[in-house]
C-alpha cells in the first residue's frame, strides 16, 4: 500500500477536520512526557489482550513498532511484552534486525492487538527485541518506539500500525499531529493527534503546507538559513523527526553556524555546543526560511541550560550528523501537521498561553 494512497472513506474526507460524533470514525489523542531537559518525548500503548502498558517514542524517522520482550537481553526497559499473559497473541517468529540510528536491535516478529486510547488496532505486526546490546543508558526510561514514517520504509511489516489504523476504519482524516511543551520532567509535556488537530493551541488559518520532497520520511527543502545577517546555507533538504531531541546539521553547515552565533567548532560536543550563558541575549535568532516563510529560533529556543553537581553549563541543541534534522528543539516551537494525504507538512504558528 504506497505511503499516499491510503484511504479514509467516503464523506469524512470532504473537509480536512469534521465532526465525528456518532462516527465510527476518531480523533485520538496520546499525551506525551518527559524525563529530562533535552530528552525525548513519549506517550503510552498497550499491547495484548488484557493491554500491556509501554511507553513509546512516537517516531517520524522510522516505521517499525517494537517493545522489549520478556526475555530481552541487555534490555534495561521499565516493561516487558509477555505474549504467554495475551489472549490475543498470534506467533509470526521471523527474525529481525531493527536499526535505531547507531543502534542495532535483533528482534522477532509477532501480532497482537494494540490499543492507542480507547481504539484497538486488531492483529498488528511488531517486534519484541529479544537483544538490545546498546540498551543500557536509558535516560528517559522508554520502552520502546512507534514509527510513523510510510510503510516502504518498514523492516518490520509493511503493514504498519498507522497504515492499519486507516485500513481498520479508525480515523477520521488521513493526518496527525504533534505539540511538544518544552517543560521538563513532566507527565503532561504535549501530545500526539491521529486523526485531527487541536484548533486551540494554534492558528489553523495561517498554516503554511510544505509539499515533501522525499515522502517516505517526512523530508522536505529549506530556502535557507540564517543567524542573524549571516546566510549559512542556501536550499537543502531537511526531515522532521519527533524521536530526537536536536537540530542536525551537516558538517560544514553546523560549523557555519557556530562562526554565525560567535561560538568556537572546538566547544561543539556530540550532545551540542557550549555556549556563554551570559551571551544568550545578545546571540542571533536561527531562521530557517521555508516555502518562502520564516520560522523562527531565539537563542533561548535552540539552547538549553544543563545543570549536574559540578557546575551549569549553557548547550546548543545544534549538533553535527551526517544528514539534517528538525528535532523537537525545533517543532516544539511550531504546531506541526503531518499530511499524509497530501503529502506535505506545516509548522502552526502557536497560540500563547
Amino acid at each position: 500500500m504506497s505511503f499516499l494512497n491510503f484511504v479514509v472513506f467516503g464523506a469524512v474526507m470532504q473537509c480536512m477536520l469534521c465532526s465525528v460524533l456518532g462516527s465510527q470514525y476518531s480523533i485520538i489523542r496520546v499525551q506525551l512526557k518527559t524525563r529530562r531537559s533535552g530528552g525525548l518525548y513519549f506517550g503510552e500503548i498497550g499491547i495484548g489482550t488484557p493491554p500491556q502498558k509501554f511507553d513509546v517514542v512516537f517516531r517520524t524517522g522510522s516505521s517499525d513498532l517494537w517493545v522489549p520482550s520478556v526475555g530481552c537481553t541487555y534490555c534495561v526497559s521499565p516493561h516487558r511484552y509477555d505474549k504467554a499473559n495475551s489472549t490475543t497473541f498470534k506467533t509470526d517468529g521471523t527474525q529481525i534486525i531493527i536499526e535505531e540510528g547507531t543502534n542495532k536491535i535483533w528482534a522477532i516478529k509477532s501480532l497482537d492487538d494494540i490499543s492507542i486510547g480507547p481504539l484497538s488496532i486488531k492483529q498488528q505486526p511488531f517486534a519484541e527485541a529479544v537483544i538490545y546490546p546498546n540498551g543500557l543508558s536509558n535516560p528517559d526510561q522508554i520502552d520502546g518506539a512507534l514509527g510513523l514514517a510510510a510503510p516502504s520504509m518498514a523492516t518490520v511489516d509493511r503493514n504498519t500500525l498507522y497504515s492499519n489504523m486507516l485500513g481498520q476504519g479508525l480515523l477520521a482524516n488521513n493526518i496527525f499531529t504533534f505539540y511538544f511543551k518544552r517543560t521538563i520532567g513532566s507527565n503532561n509535556s504535549g501530545e500526539v493527534v491521529f486523526g485531527g488537530w487541536d484548533e486551540t493551541k494554534f492558528y489553523s488559518e495561517k498554516l503554511n503546507f510544505i509539499p515533501l520532497s522525499n515522502e517516505s520520511n517526512w523530508s522536505f527543502d529549506v530556502d535557507s538559513i540564517t543567524a542573524g545577517s549571516t546566510i549559512f546555507s542556501g536550499s537543502t533538504q531537511f526531515r522532521a523527526e519527533t524521536g530526537t531531541a536536536p537540530i542536525h546539521l551537516q558538517q560544514d553547515i553546523a560549523d557555519k553556524f557556530y562562526s554565525a552565533i560567535g561560538a568556537s567548532s572546538k566547544d561543539v560536543l556530540a550532545t551540542g555546543g557550549v555556549i556563554d550563558c551570559t551571551k544568550l541575549d545578545s546571540m542571533p535568532s536561527l531562521v530557517f526560511t521555508i516555502k518562502g516563510k520564516n520560522y523562527e529560533l531565539k537563542p533561548r529556543d535552540y539552547t538549553i541550560l544543563e545543570v549536574n553537581k559540578l557546575n551549569s553549563v549553557c548547550l546548543s541543541l545544534v549538533v553535527p550528523g551526517k544528514e539534517n534534522i528538525l528535532g523537537t528543539t525545533f517543532l516544539s516551537n511550531f504546531y506541526n501537521v503531518f499530511n499524509v494525504r497530501d503529502s506535505s507538512i506545516a509548522f502552526g504558528q502557536l497560540r500563547e498561553y
